[in-house]
């Protein structure tokens, strides 16, 4: 499967553990609004582990959750474009 993450770098400080990025780096990458991407972790939606007031959102779990919404044609589910 094909990363739809770009600019992802192992030395980036979002990188908490190995496969995993903050939420504020994964709205970051994605475009996505931090609010959105803890929603979509309590929710359940992102393979997510909660630690303190801290979500760890899994990369791979992300990069899934990107693919199937670009396959839906509802721009409502899409990152804001800037």
């Amino acid at each position: 499967m094909a990363s739809l993450i770009h600019g992802l770098d192992k030395n980036n400080p979002g990188i908490i553990l190995d496969g995993c990025v903050t939420a504020e780096a994964a709205a970051e990458l994605t475009g996505y609004n931090i609010q959105h991407i803890r929603r979509l972790a309590f929710a359940g939606k992102l393979d997510a582990l909660k630690v303190g007031r801290s979500w760890l959102i899994k990369i791979e779990s992300l990069n899934s959750y990107l693919e199937r919404i670009s396959r839906i044609n509802d721009r409502r589910f899409g990152p804001r474009a800037d």
